[in-house]
């Protein structure tokens, strides 16, 4: 028995289901906007869409396309929650289902959230119109005009956002500032274009100082997450550069913000579509939302996000970031500053609340 579309006189205080995952950087994210939609008066559940995932162990055996099987077991699974949560809004961040089933089982609004930009859909094929999305919303402007072109879903865009009560600047203890601390970092796993631009970078700050005389310590960088210690990524130029083999997120990314002078931020390679830098990451949003001035590479989202110069920093080859990088890990005053006008705009702009207001209004646009 499908589910019914609610009337329109309960669409005051919508009843939310977020189908994604309930770990990892996914699981903080997914938290922190279920708290805000319940901040907005709506209630919000959290189902985790990995639950089903796992086969039993003669389906292990079995003959023919194994990922079919996962994604009728994925929607099965989430059928059932439907049954028990009975949400006005279905909101996925995926196509990793049966979506002729899903929605044969489900008549509410279906909303498709895109965290992932052109990985999601411009490199990997349009939205399908079987899967029957009231809306799609996206966190890439490129994705939205793509899919603008390609299908008759109602397509917004909605950029990232920041829980400011968990990303905040505060103090640090010695042990983390130790543990921490350095004039320029990134967060992220390891990437071609990644590896390119902080290569370029290690080698300029290898050169000798232009004032030799000077008492200040030289900058030095530091690589948080996987893969920097791995063939291919392991370049000459970035060896001692990484110090964590592992993602890094939650407590440790906020300490990590705090003791660092600068965060880069190069995009890794789903973030980039036809030689166009796009979608403004979490990183972004965490690291100013923190107080830390950021060197980010351009995208055509920070136009109306940010003010370039004043509340972020950007860059568009390896040449700019080298000079940034450099300039700002030594003028760390103007640094401070740019981190502190960012968090501000954070406050005001950014936060995951004034998202979920957005993602109301939409849906209040199509009902």
């Amino acid at each position: 028995m499908a589910l019914s579309r609610p009337s329109s006189s309960a669409l005051s205080s919508r009843r939310f289901l977020l189908v994604g995952r309930t770990n990892g950087w996914q699981g903080l994210y997914w938290t922190a906007l279920a708290e805000a939609l319940r901040s907005v008066d709506c209630e919000a559940h959290i189902f985790d869409y990995a639950i089903g995932d796992t086969p039993g162990l003669l389906e292990r055996i079995l003959p023919g396309d194994a990922e079919a099987r996962r994604r009728k077991r994925r929607t099965m699974a989430l059928i059932a929650e439907l049954r028990d949560v009975q949400p006005d809004v279905l909101l996925v961040h995926t196509l990793r289902f049966d979506l002729e089933l899903l929605r044969e089982a489900y008549l509410g609004t279906l909303v498709l959230w895109d965290l992932d930009g052109p990985a999601g859909f411009l490199e990997g094929g349009e939205v399908p119109e079987s899967a029957g999305f009231d809306l799609v919303v996206s966190v890439s402007r490129a994705t939205c005009r793509e899919l603008v072109i390609q299908d008759s879903v109602p397509v917004r865009y909605l950029p990232n956002g920041v829980s400011t009560a968990n990303y905040r600047p505060g103090p640090l203890e010695y042990a983390d500032r130790r543990r921490f601390g350095s004039s320029l970092a990134c967060i992220g796993s390891a990437s071609p274009r990644r590896v390119e631009h902080y290569a370029q970078l290690a080698e300029v700050m290898k050169a000798p100082p232009p004032s030799p005389d000077s008492t200040q310590a030289p900058p030095d960088l530091v690589l948080w997450g996987r893969r920097w210690h791995q063939p291919p990524f392991n370049h000459s130029a970035l060896q001692g550069c990484y110090r964590e083999r592992n993602d890094v997120e939650g407590r440790e990314a906020l300490s990590i913000y705090r003791a660092s002078d600068v965060m880069l931020n190069v995009l890794r390679e789903p973030f980039v579509s036809r030689d166009l830098p796009t979608t403004m990451n979490l990183e972004v949003f965490h690291t100013l939302s923190s107080g830390t001035c950021l060197l980010t590479e351009w995208v055509e989202e920070l136009e109306d996000a940010f003010e370039p110069g004043l509340e972020v920093l950007t860059f568009r080859t390896p040449d700019e970031l080298c000079e940034l990088a450099m300039r700002y890990a030594i003028d760390t005053h103007a640094a401070r500053a740019i981190g502190k006008a960012g968090r501000r705009r954070c406050e005001a702009e950014h936060t995951l609340a004034h998202r979920a207001h957005s993602l109301l209004r939409f849906l209040d646009e199509i009902s």
